[in-house]
């Protein structure tokens, strides 16, 4: 009797432990997982998650159960007969009109570890350091306004910094974790998930079209 490997498909002896080509558990302990998180499964680099579900509470990125910051974030998908109606009606009209639309929307509630929080919002750090900079620099050109060319010099990268804080912090605030490439049956297919926190589901089995 042999056991089969759910990773790479190779059959062990029965009394292994582990894998002998990838090293991974053959026996994994049963956990009962919460119910919204049952038939969420991932494909090689993608999440696939019923509307119904919520995630667990992990890092997106590197798995760690130390969540330190809850990001919320939701998806939609639009028909395209609905987005095509809603750009003729906004191109011909524009004023913003009530439109029925029959689109889904998938709410997340994705966890991020100190770290990796601090990545995904650097671009607002940068932002607000450049506004400050350039208060700075507003600050001693006002000081040097007697000064020939000092004046010039400072206001000229108070505007400079302040336009690229600018531009930094509206990136960052638009800044997404995850997006969706396919949705099919009520399912997304959601990308920016870590390997990590991917490996921690079942994999998708593919069903044959009959």
């Amino acid at each position: 009797m042999s056991i089969e490997c759910q990773e790479c498909g190779l059959n062990n002896l029965s009394a292994a432990d582990s894998c002998r080509r990838r090293g991974v558990p053959l026996r994994l302990e049963a956990v009962e997982a919460p119910v919204e998180t049952l038939g969420i499964t991932r494909t090689k680099s993608r999440l696939v998650v019923h509307t119904a579900n919520k995630l667990p509470k992990f890092c997106i990125k590197c798995g760690s159960s130390k969540v330190a910051f809850t990001i919320k974030e939701k998806v939609e998908y639009t028909p395209l007969a609905d987005a095509v109606l809603e750009l003729a009606v906004g191109l011909a009209i524009p004023v913003p009109l009530p439109i029925h639309r029959n689109g889904v929307i998938l709410k997340l509630d994705l966890g991020l570890c100190r770290d990796h929080y601090i990545r995904f919002r650097l671009p607002v750090l940068i932002g607000i350091a450049g506004f400050m900079l350039a208060a700075i620099c507003f600050a001693v050109g006002l000081a040097l306004k007697d000064v020939e060319g000092g004046f010039e010099i400072m206001i000229f990268s108070s505007v400079a910094l302040f336009s690229v804080g600018a531009v930094l912090f509206q990136m960052g605030r638009r800044r997404e974790l995850v997006t969706y490439t396919k949705f099919e049956n009520s399912y997304f297919w959601l990308s920016g998930f870590g390997p990590e926190y991917l490996d921690r589901f079942p994999r998708r089995v593919k069903v044959p079209k009959k």
